[in-house]
Formats: C-alpha cells, sequence, structure tokens
C-alpha cells in the first residue's frame, strides 16, 4: 500500500477512485489532480454510496439513494482488492 500523504486526496494514489464534494472525480490514470465534472456537489447531511459491478469493471455512486452514475470504467480490482475510504 502506498504511504498516504497529507496534501493528497483519494484518486491521485494507483488504483484509487475518488469523489469530490464539488462534483468532480479523480482517479489514478490522469495527472489532472483538479478531476473531471462528473456529478452534482454534496453538503452535510447528504449520504453518498459508492459501489462496483466487478463483471462489468465499473464504478458507480448515489446521492441520497439515487443513481448518479457510472463514474468510471474498465477498472481492474487489485490482487488484494479494494478498501473503502473517506476523506474529510
Amino acid at each position: 500500500q502506498p504511504r498516504l500523504e497529507k496534501d493528497k486526496h483519494l484518486g491521485n494514489y494507483r488504483e484509487s477512485y475518488g469523489y469530490q464534494a464539488n462534483g468532480r472525480i479523480l482517479n489514478n490514470e490522469k495527472e489532472n489532480t483538479k478531476g473531471e465534472e462528473f456529478g452534482p456537489i454534496f453538503e452535510k447531511g447528504d449520504v453518498i454510496g459508492c459501489g462496483i459491478l466487478i463483471d462489468k469493471k465499473e464504478v458507480f455512486y448515489t446521492k441520497n439513494g439515487a443513481f448518479i452514475g457510472v463514474a468510471f470504467k474498465n477498472v481492474e480490482v487489485p490482487k488484494d482488492g479494494f478498501y473503502p475510504a473517506v476523506c474529510l
């Protein structure tokens, strides 16, 4: 596992994916640290869900139980699997 640095977010590390409160997504395949536009913003009180469809190799997100969309495609599951994480 990579050593985490306090100034990096989920999505800045190899095999990590992140959805930020500003509605942007980050993944380790892009050098853009600002992320890409994806979905709605979220704030205190919102419930964000994340799932992976292993057979389709897709990562998706939900907001307050409603499907937002597929954020990442062609996702390879690491040998050790994925681990959920939250950054505050």
